[in-house]
C-alpha cells in the first residue's frame, strides 16, 4: 500500500507541476462591462481636455493607446483618434491600452455605445495591492509591469452605435441634434480600464 501512496504522490507532484496554476492566467470576460445611453433631455456641457493634452501635444508621452477599426467611417475615426489622445495624455508613461472597436447598428434603444473588459488577472498573480481581487488586464498590466496578452487579444472591446446621429468634431460645440462620439468614447475606454 505504500508504494501505490508513493506512486499516487508522485503523479500529483508531476501534474501539479505541468499544469498552470489557475491565478497565473487571465480570465476571459464575454460580458458588456459598460453602457453609454443616450438621454432624452440634451445637457450641454463641455469640459475641455486636461493641460497635459496641450502641453503633451508637442512631444509624445504617456500612454498609448491603440484601436483596431472595424467599418468604422473615416470621420468618425479621426474623433476616436482624437480621444485617444486625450486620454494618453493623462495615462502614466509606459501604459499600455489595445481596443478593439465596432461600428455597427446597435438593437437595444437608447444604447449609444458600449464596451467589455476582454479579461482579468488576480491580484495574487501580478502582486497587486489586494491579492484576491480581479483587475482588468490594462491595469494588470501596468501594475505587473509586463504584457500579459497579445495586441491580437486586446484589453477591451468597444462598440458604437452607426445607427446614432454623431458628431465627429473635436472642438466640443455639438449640435443640440447630435451626441459627441469624443465623449462618448472616452466615457467607453474608462469602463474598459476599470470605471
Amino acid at each position: 500500500k505504500k508504494i501505490y501512496l508513493f506512486y499516487i504522490v508522485c503523479s500529483l507532484l508531476i501534474l501539479a507541476s505541468v499544469l498552470p496554476v489557475h491565478g497565473q492566467k487571465l480570465e476571459s470576460n464575454s460580458l458588456v462591462t459598460g453602457v453609454c445611453y443616450a438621454r432624452n433631455k440634451v445637457n450641454r456641457i463641455y469640459i475641455p481636455p486636461p493641460e497635459n493634452f496641450f502641453k503633451k501635444s508637442l512631444t509624445k508621452g504617456g500612454g498609448s493607446v491603440k484601436f483596431y477599426y472595424s467599418g468604422f467611417p473615416d470621420a468618425a475615426i479621426t474623433a476616436m483618434e482624437y480621444a485617444a489622445s486625450i486620454l494618453e495624455s493623462v495615462l502614466p508613461p509606459e501604459t499600455d491600452v489595445t481596443i478593439f472597436a465596432t461600428w455597427t447598428k446597435i438593437a437595444k434603444s437608447g444604447v449609444l455605445a458600449n464596451s467589455s473588459i476582454t479579461s482579468y488577472a488576480t491580484g495574487s498573480y501580478i502582486d497587486a495591492p489586494d491579492p484576491y481581487a480581479f483587475y482588468p488586464v490594462a491595469l494588470a498590466e501596468k501594475i505587473y509591469g509586463n504584457s500579459l496578452n497579445t495586441d491580437s487579444e486586446g484589453d477591451i472591446t468597444l462598440t458604437v452605435n452607426s445607427s446614432i446621429s454623431w458628431y465627429f468634431g473635436t472642438n466640443g460645440i455639438t449640435p443640440i441634434t447630435k451626441y459627441d462620439l469624443v465623449t462618448v468614447v472616452l466615457h467607453e475606454i474608462c469602463h474598459g480600464l476599470g470605471f
